[in-house]
């Protein structure tokens, strides 16, 4: 198990569910770097959640995956 602590941009509003897709998208990130090939990801959005697992459909430029 790794954790790792970060800072979004400043100087950039976001959403609450745009800051939990930067999370998302940065842990991956760095998953990848790692080569780690199987992964286990959890959150408290639900819409992102559900996006991701195919659930839901986001239209949305900004948070569309």
């Amino acid at each position: 198990m790794f954790q790792f602590s970060f800072q979004l941009d400043e100087n950039r509003i976001l959403t609450n569910n745009q800051a939990e897709y930067e999370a998302l998208i940065i842990g991956l990130e760095i998953a990848k770097e790692l080569n780690i090939r199987h992964l286990s990801v959890s959150g408290d959005s639900q819409l992102i959640i559900r996006q991701v697992t195919g659930q839901y459909k986001c239209y949305h430029p900004l948070l569309s995956l």
